[in-house]
This record gives C-alpha cells, structure tokens and sequence, in this order.
C-alpha cells in the first residue's frame, strides 16, 4: 500500500529536476514511495515501488530510486532506475536508468534514452547533461528536429 508524501532532505531531487536557475538551497522535494529505506550507516535512502518524485513543475517516476548523501544531508549522487521519466513543461524524457553525479553536475541516461518536446525528438544509447553549462552528449544519436533555413 502506498506511503504518504516523504520530505526528505530538501534538495535531495533538487539538483536531479531543476534547471540551473533554480535555487536548490530554497527548494522542496515531495517522494512517494511504496517503501522507504535509510541506511543511515552507508549515508543511502532507498525508493521502491511506484516512485513519484515532484520538485516545482518537474516530475520524475520510476520503479526505484537511491540517493547517496554526505553528512550535513546534501546529495551526492542519485540512481532512478525502471521505467524512468522525467517532466518538465512540455518535454519528457524516458530512460531505463538516470544517473546523477551531483559533485560534476552531470545526469546521464541510459537504457533507450529519449527526449520529446513537441515535435522534436532525441534518442541514443547514452544522453548525458552537464547541469551546469548544459552541454548534452549523445552517444549513438538519432533524431527527428525541424530546421529552419534561409534568410528571414
């Protein structure tokens, strides 16, 4: 039976969801979850199970999500994996895996990656995003975008 909404640590989807714009210090992450695990030892919190993250207006699911954190709770590295989707606006993007590297601010998917807005779409075998200067590298890259050449 699904849980209640679990707060936790308030940028722990924050630097996952957010365009760089947003102040992660200021922001709240709302998770379900079937189940919830800490181990507080090993600094990792555990999502099974149905997971809905909401962070402002993105939205990501999946089937688990683990967050690695550091002593004073800020995240280190973040692992959806199933079924993963990330909303935002009008683009979604799905996956197999999205793999945070909070420190390099870099999110790589994985496993059938593909990002849709509107009419535009974008696939690889590997799409990875630097959060910060938002560089994407697409390994295998296949797409179908509409250009608009000529003078105006």
């Amino acid at each position: 039976m699904p849980t209640n909404p679990v707060p936790v640590w308030l940028a722990c989807l924050a630097v996952f969801l957010i365009s760089p714009t947003v102040d992660a210090q200021n922001a709240q992450a709302d998770v379900r979850a079937d189940r919830l695990q800490i181990d507080h030892q090993r600094h990792l919190a555990t999502f099974e199970g149905r997971v809905e993250a909401t962070y402002g207006r993105l939205q990501l699911t999946c089937d688990q999500m683990t967050v690695e954190y550091d002593d004073q709770g800020q995240v280190i590295a973040l692992m959806a994996r199933g079924r993963v989707t990330v909303k935002r606006e009008d683009a979604t993007a799905t996956a197999g895996t999205a793999r945070l590297d909070a420190t390099h601010q870099q999110l790589v998917l994985e496993q059938s990656p593909l990002v849709v807005q509107g009419s535009h779409r974008l696939a690889g075998k590997r799409i990875a995003i630097n959060l910060d200067t938002g560089r994407i590298d697409v390994s295998e890259a296949s797409g179908r975008f509409t250009l608009k050449m000529g003078p105006k």
